[in-house]
């Protein structure tokens, strides 16, 4: 140590200058939320009347709905028909075809005319010989009653059988 104290040292003039310190944000407590005031009571009668006018809307939306019930055909689809046959795989097959020729025609004519030979492009004649290709993989009690179907619903004209022959 020195014996006169510390020397001392000049003030240095070339140093940079420091920005001043910012300034913290001081912690302050959040104020507390104030409550909704208190509302007015309604009456009995209107927060009932709020309540019950909803039985009336279901009840006039499910008359609407009824009343639109016979443009829609899922709806009101009939359920399928049961029919009861005894006979040879033949005879079963012919009355079936007897008793059903109207569905059988529809649904020949939606789903094969109309769907695929008009909108898919496929001549009749070639989805006649494709399905004459798996016939022996079908049992011949089944293709006996096959044939019943369709000539006792007389779909198979004489027209269809020449371009299922071609």
């Amino acid at each position: 140590m020195h014996p006169a104290g510390p020397p001392a040292f000049p003030p240095r003039t070339n140093l940079p200058a420091f920005p001043p310190r910012p300034s913290l944000p001081s912690f302050q407590p959040r104020a507390k939320p104030r409550a909704a005031p208190p509302r007015a009571r309604r009456g009995f009668w209107r927060d009932q009347l709020r309540v019950t006018w909803q039985l009336p809307a279901v009840l006039a939306c499910l008359a609407a709905l009824a009343l639109l019930a016979h443009s829609w055909s899922w709806l009101t689809s009939t359920p399928p028909r049961v029919v009861r046959l005894s006979g040879s795989h033949y005879q079963m097959g012919w009355r079936h075809g007897r008793l059903l020729a109207a569905e059988i025609r529809e649904i020949f004519q939606v789903y094969v005319e109309d769907g695929l030979v008009a909108r898919e492009g496929f001549p009749l004649a070639s989805l006649i010989g494709s399905a004459r290709r798996y016939d022996r993989y079908v049992p011949a009690g089944l293709r006996e009653e096959m044939r019943g179907i369709a000539a006792g619903s007389e779909w198979f004209s004489s027209s269809r059988a020449t371009a299922s022959r071609r």
